[in-house]
């Protein structure tokens, strides 16, 4: 019985020690990222570890999930090597500031709760394949101007196409309104079992009009929704792109698994 019960604790102890050991990056890891983020913002901001994971495919990247303490702002942080180290604080520091800028702006507006989250710039660089996220100069500072290209507006489930197309209208007229003629942005919603992009600009909804953009593209979000899933399509991605499919362009429609 002794001898049993001291195996339990040996396996007991060990798990303990793994468990540990998979929640906490190394100290050497830990180290060399507060380093890396005070060396790159100053001591005026500090910050703070939350969680990580590891990937376990080819990169073996760190994939820390951070805190700035002083501003309240949560973001990534990957970690490659101790000469490769990329993070997201500025860019989802400016983001959330651009977003609450459209948002005050919007208040007033019947569709504005029907925005869930506005997103001015991709989290990643332009043009990289290594994932490194982008850096924003001066991220506290944005101008509602300044969005004359956002990368992403999402919109709230459970509601219909033609609904989704008339938010899509009045969100860029606004923002014409507001000194921001937007050049590209894309509006992510759910329909059906599938999640649908449609990527579109001021220009194109002011040369077609709402008629016209909801008689083409209404159709194909319904038919794009009821086509039959197989058992690696339940999640689809649609990717739209509104002119294209107004004026009959091919390859204006692109599904991939989400």
């Amino acid at each position: 019985m002794k001898t049993v019960r001291r195996v339990l604790g040996c396996l007991l102890i060990l798990g303990i020690t793994l468990s540990v050991i998979g929640c906490t990056p190394s100290k050497k890891i830990q180290n060399n990222v507060l380093s890396y983020l005070q060396d790159k913002y100053g001591d005026e901001l500090s910050f703070e570890y939350i969680d990580y994971t590891q990937d376990k495919g080819a990169s073996g990247r760190y994939e820390v999930d951070a805190r700035c303490t002083t501003d309240g702002t949560e973001f990534q942080i990957y970690v490659y090597s101790s000469l490769f180290i990329t993070d997201s604080y500025s860019v989802v520091l400016a983001n959330g500031a651009m977003d609450k800028a459209i948002r005050e702006l919007f208040l007033t507006k019947d569709y504005s709760f029907y925005i869930e989250k506005i997103t001015w710039k991709n989290l990643f660089e332009d043009g990289t394949t290594d994932y490194r996220f982008r850096t924003v100069e001066h991220p506290n500072i944005v101008d509602i101007r300044e969005a004359n290209r956002i990368y992403r507006v999402t919109l709230t489930p459970d509601h219909t196409p033609e609904q989704y197309i008339s938010w899509m209208f009045n969100f860029l007229y606004d923002m014409k309104d507001s000194g921001a003629e937007v050049e590209d942005i894309s509006f992510e919603f759910p329909y059906g079992d599938d999640t649908f992009i449609v990527h579109t600009d001021y220009a194109t909804i002011a040369e077609f009009g709402f008629g016209q953009v909801l008689y083409k593209i209404v159709p194909v979000i319904e038919e794009e929704a009821a086509r039959p899933k197989n058992l690696f399509s339940i999640d689809d991605v649609i990717t739209i792109e509104m002119r294209g499919v107004v004026e009959g362009t091919e390859n204006s429609v692109i599904r991939t698994v989400g």
